[in-house]
């Protein structure tokens, strides 16, 4: 384990899921949801789990030749993935690098994914009125200060501002982490003509007793900055 919690490989495998396989299949939305952010977030000094996406050898595999294919040509991986579309696939396309065959199989694997836990840290929550402070520090590189502000509805990142909170609810079975419900912001993606990177951070409660999940991403639209995937498991305050 390096000084940070970060796993190249696994997160970009990750990552290319969300985006080819059309991840947020079983996810609805709708905007500034009635939802009481305040009972899905940690609370302070709470121990959290640290989750990492598990999934086949063979599944990393393909991916590895999928990005290195992707890689040689940043425009079209551009208009490809601004293509995709919520519950559906993006169609095979040879410049993948991948035969009809092995993308199809890349498609099956991708349903038989987990997670695993990786590390436990401590995360630091502060709260002044309206504006929320997480604190996770330098091992959580790209996410050491998150802070909320649920007047303005919005979330300041290092990777950036984004607002707009939706609700989202993921019903699949098969997905990595299970059924959850909760609240969601993201920037506009890679349709956005813009050199932001693609920002996101969502929380909820897993379906079960008393977990919450704490997930936040940065799909960079420049080669050489740095992608950033975390999922947190952790106890939710109980009700007073």
């Amino acid at each position: 384990m390096t000084a940070g919690f970060m796993a190249t490989r696994l997160l970009y495998v990750g990552t290319l899921l969300s985006v080819l396989v059309g991840a947020s299949a079983a996810i609805a939305r709708e905007q500034r949801p009635a939802v009481d952010v305040v009972t899905l977030l940690p609370a302070d000094g709470v121990t959290v789990d640290v989750m990492q996406p598990a999934f086949p050898k063979r599944l990393e595999e393909l991916a590895a030749r999928l990005q290195a294919a992707m890689a040689k040509d940043p425009e079209w991986t551009k208009s490809f993935l601004a293509k995709a579309k919520p519950g559906e696939p993006l169609p095979y396309d040879e410049r993948l690098g991948l035969t009809r065959a092995e993308y199809d199989e890349f498609l099956a694997l991708s349903k038989q994914g987990g997670m695993t836990k990786v590390a436990t840290a401590s995360v630091r929550v502060q709260r002044a009125g309206s504006r929320i402070v997480l604190q996770f520090g330098e091992r959580f590189q790209g996410m050491e200060q998150i802070e909320l502000d649920l007047e303005k509805d919005s979330v300041s990142t290092p990777a950036g501002v984004v607002s707009g909170r939706r609700s989202i609810a993921n019903s699949s079975q098969q997905s990595a982490t299970g059924p959850w419900e909760g609240v969601q912001w993201q920037s506009a993606g890679f349709g956005e003509e813009s050199s932001k990177a693609d920002v996101s951070l969502a929380v909820g409660r897993l379906q079960g007793p008393g977990r919450g999940i704490l997930y936040f991403r940065v799909r960079p639209r420049t080669a050489n900055a740095p992608a950033v995937q975390y999922i947190l498991f952790y106890d939710l305050p109980k009700p007073r």
